[in-house]
């Protein structure tokens, strides 16, 4: 297995979270689990747990100027590798 992680994003102001949606690609004998943190500052995203998240899933956290994402990707085929394309994260307000 491995993990990208993205660096930590600033947002603008905004009243909350919208979307999370991801373009990848998973082979079968592959997959890809995501999770994702916010935070108000970006001085504490060590002490913050990450929450599992799913494609065109809502982000179910708090709105905070600081975001990042983590992926954790798994192979039972040795002979497939599975990529992401892109990931967005949507704001509302």
């Amino acid at each position: 297995s491995a993990t990208y992680t993205t660096a930590i994003t600033t947002t603008i102001n905004f009243s909350s979270w919208g979307n999370f949606t991801v373009n990848d690609y998973r082979p079968t004998g592959s997959s890809i689990d995501y999770y994702i943190k916010t935070s108000t500052a970006n001085d504490n995203f060590s002490t913050i747990t990450y929450t599992p998240i799913s494609n065109n899933q809502t982000i179910p956290l708090m709105a905070g100027d600081y975001v990042q994402v983590t992926a954790s990707f798994t192979r039972t085929d040795n002979t497939v590798i599975p990529k992401i394309n892109n990931i967005s994260i949507k704001v509302a307000g």
